[in-house]
C-alpha cells in the first residue's frame, strides 16, 4: 500500500504543476489590460505614464516566464508598506503588520524616492514611514496568490471566507445525491422492467438532460409565480445561525445535486445489474442468506467501484458547478467572486479560484484512487 501511495503522489505533484502552468498562460494571453481597467474606472483621466507606472507596480510589464516564476515563488504587488529607517530601509506588509516582506526591488525608483523622503525629513533611526512600494510576498507554493488587482488586498484574504461556503454547498449536494441515487439504482436493478424501474429511468433521463442553471431558474419561477413563496436567498454563516443557514442552502443544494443524483443512479443500476447475474450471488442465495445481506454484502461490495469512481468525479465537478448556482442564489462563495473577477479583469483572483478548484478535483481523484486500493487489493498489487 505504501508503494501504491507513493506512485499516486508521484502523479499528483507533476499534474498540479502542469495545472498551474496552463492556468497562468491562459490568463496571460487573454485580451485585456487590468491596469487599464483599474485606471478607466469611473471614466477617470490618466496619462500613458500613469498606465506604465501601474503596469510596473502590478508586475505585468515583465516577460511571461518571469511573471510565472514570481507567481509561484512570490508575487510582486503594489501595496502599503510600513518602512522602518535604521541603517537601511526595511519594510513589512501592512496587513496587521505580521507578514514580513521577503524582498524589495532595490532598483526601482520608488525605493530611492522613499529613501530620499526619509533623509530629507530628518528621520531618526527607528522612525517609521508608510509608503507604497512594489514588494514580493508569499507565492503559490506557500498558499499565497499575490494581491488582487481589484480588491487591493491579498487574494487569500478574500477567498479564505468564501472557500468554506462553496465547500459546504458541494458537500451538502453530494450527500443528498448519493443518499438518494444509490438506493434508487439498487431498486431499479433488482426489479428490472417494473414500474419502479421505468420511473427511475425517466427520472435519471430528466436529471441528465436539464442543466443546473436552467433547473434553478425554473424552480425559482415555480415557487414564486405558482406558489407565491419566496425562498430564502443570500447567506448566513453556519456558526452564526445554523437554522437559517440550512434553509438558505437547502434549495441550491437540491438543485446542484439533481444532475448528480441522476448520473450516480444510472451507474449504480448498470453496475448492480451486472453483479446480480453472477454465480457467487446465486451461491449466496442458495446458502439461505436473506436478500438484503446478499445485495449489500456480496452485491454492492463488488459493484461499488464504478459507483465510487463516478461519485468522486461528480464531487469534484460540483466545485465548478457552483459558479452559476451561487450567482443565482446569491451565495457569496468562490463561484460568485470568480464571476466578479472576470468582469474586472482581476487575473490573480481568477487564477487563484481556478487553481483551487483544479487542486480540489486532483485531491478528490487521489483519495478515490487510494480508496480503490483499500477496497480492491488487486489494484494496488498490480
Amino acid at each position: 500500500m505504501r508503494q501504491y501511495l507513493i506512485k499516486r503522489l508521484g502523479l499528483f505533484l507533476p499534474t498540479a504543476f502542469i495545472l498551474t502552468i496552463i492556468v497562468f498562460v491562459l490568463m496571460a494571453v487573454v485580451p485585456g489590460d487590468p491596469a487599464l481597467a483599474i485606471l478607466s474606472e469611473g471614466e477617470a483621466s490618466y496619462t500613458q505614464r500613469d498606465l506604465e507606472k501601474l503596469q510596473r507596480e502590478l508586475g505585468i510589464d515583465r516577460p511571461i516566464d518571469v511573471q510565472y516564476f514570481d507567481w509561484i515563488s512570490g508575487q510582486w504587488f503594489a501595496g502599503k508598506l510600513r518602512c522602518l529607517y535604521t541603517f537601511g530601509i526595511s519594510c513589512d506588509y501592512d496587513e496587521g503588520w505580521k507578514t514580513v516582506v521577503e524582498e524589495v526591488r532595490d532598483s526601482d525608483e520608488e525605493i530611492a524616492l522613499a529613501a530620499a523622503q526619509l533623509i530629507e525629513s530628518s528621520a531618526q533611526l527607528g522612525d517609521e514611514l508608510k509608503i507604497s512600494l512594489p514588494a514580493k510576498i508569499g507565492g503559490v507554493v506557500t498558499g499565497e496568490f499575490g494581491n488582487s488587482f481589484w480588491f487591493d488586498a491579498p487574494v487569500m484574504k478574500e477567498l479564505g471566507k468564501r472557500i468554506p461556503r462553496t465547500a459546504q454547498l458541494a458537500v451538502m449536494a453530494i450527500i443528498l445525491a448519493t443518499a438518494f441515487a444509490i438506493p434508487l439504482g439498487i431498486l431499479s436493478a433488482i426489479r428490472p422492467d417494473s414500474w419502479m424501474d421505468y420511473s427511475a429511468r425517466a427520472f435519471t433521463l430528466a436529471g441528465i438532460s436539464i442543466p443546473n442553471f436552467l433547473l434553478a431558474i425554473l424552480v425559482l419561477l415555480f415557487l414564486i409565480q405558482m406558489l407565491g413563496w419566496y425562498p430564502p436567498l443570500g447567506y448566513v454563516e453556519l456558526w452564526d445561525n445554523p437554522v437559517t443557514n440550512l434553509k438558505q442552502m437547502a434549495l441550491p443544494s437540491i438543485v446542484l445535486a439533481f444532475y448528480d443524483m441522476a448520473f450516480i443512479a444510472r451507474v449504480t443500476r448498470s453496475s448492480m445489474m451486472e453483479v446480480v447475474r453472477e454465480d457467487y450471488m446465486r451461491t449466496a442465495r442458495s446458502k439461505g442468506l436473506s436478500e438484503r445481506i446478499v445485495l449489500i454484502r456480496h452485491g454492492m461490495k463488488n459493484a461499488i467501484l464504478p459507483v465510487l469512481t463516478i461519485t468522486g468525479w461528480q464531487f469534484g465537478r460540483l466545485f465548478e458547478g457552483t459558479v452559476i448556482i451561487e450567482t443565482i442564489f446569491l451565495i457569496p462563495g468562490m463561484g460568485r467572486i470568480l464571476i466578479d473577477a472576470v468582469y474586472q479583469h482581476d487575473f490573480p483572483m481568477i487564477q487563484a479560484v481556478i487553481v483551487i478548484i483544479g487542486l480540489s478535483i486532483l485531491t478528490i481523484n487521489l483519495l478515490v484512487d487510494l480508496f480503490y486500493g483499500w477496497l480492491d487489493p488487486r489494484i494496488r498489487y498490480n
